[in-house]
């Protein structure tokens, strides 16, 4: 079966162990959720998935091939990536930003076929970004730089795609298209794995979540397997309401769960 997987993924910054021996994996068509806390290590394992941060232990293998095989091209054109919150310091328009996606299929120096252009109209139209195709990217708020990121990670054409946090400066409008591309795009035969942290969205998007805690793999599964109240107090020290609606699944945040109330209080 082609899958993207990570094995025995370690991450040391200084003297913080962020990561020790993580291991998880993503199927094509399939939708995969990592969440944890903040400093839980998710950002970090997307990375070192990817060679951007290095990794002593394990090893990482796409469609039975180890990376450490592959070049940086091979990679690049197996998995894409938006990442989060990331810097934009190209004076480009968005347009040609999003081109960029297309670069690991390019010869070098070669221009961009016609082909390559229909990729890329296709992402800017996925993400609702044609009418600020000509703007220039520095320009763009958070929530437009987001979405131009992961038009840049779609325009790649990629088997499988990594997102991290793809949604958290969007308004909800466009936090439900941006997920709703990714939902349809795992329904094309894409993996895709992405970092959130509203677990209601994780709840109703994910086919399976990761729950990442104290550097290792908590619990993984369904939502409704990993979403226990247990495991919730455990990583998050929240507690949350399940809901229904129209037959969807949903998480509501109630309180922390260490809250204690004052005598008199209401």
């Amino acid at each position: 079966m082609s899958k993207l997987e990570a094995n025995d993924i370690s991450v040391t910054f200084g003297d913080n162990k962020v990561l020790e021996n993580v291991s998880f994996s993503v199927e094509r068509g399939s939708f995969v959720g990592l969440v944890g806390a903040n400093g839980s290590g998710k950002s970090s394992l997307l990375r070192s998935v990817l060679g951007i941060i290095k990794s002593p232990t394990g090893n990482v293998v796409i469609d039975g091939q180890p990376t450490s095989e592959m070049t940086p091209r091979q990679i690049a054109s197996k998995v894409a990536y938006a990442p989060q919150g990331a810097e934009m310091h190209w004076m480009l328009p968005v347009e040609r930003l999003v081109g960029i996606g297309r670069t690991p299929h390019l010869a070098p120096w070669s221009k961009p076929t016609q082909a390559d252009m229909d990729v890329v109209e296709h992402a800017l139209e996925v993400t609702d970004m044609i009418g600020l195709r000509h703007r220039i990217a520095t320009t763009l708020s958070g929530g437009e730089k987001a979405r131009a990121l992961l038009a840049r990670a779609i325009a790649v054409g990629a088997p499988y795609l990594l997102a991290d946090e793809p949604v958290a400066a969007l308004d909800p409008y466009h936090q439900l298209q941006v997920l709703d591309i990714l939902a349809e795009m795992a329904q094309q035969d894409h993996g895709i794995v992405i970092v959130l942290h509203d677990l209601s969205l994780a709840q109703r998007y994910c086919d399976r979540i990761f729950l990442l805690h104290d550097g290792d793999v908590l619990a993984k599964g369904t939502p409704d397997e990993v979403f226990t109240d247990q495991r919730l107090d455990q990583a998050y020290g929240v507690r949350m309401a399940r809901t229904e609606h129209n037959g969807t699944s949903f998480l509501t945040l109630i309180d922390r769960s260490d809250r204690t109330v004052l005598p008199g209080s209401s």
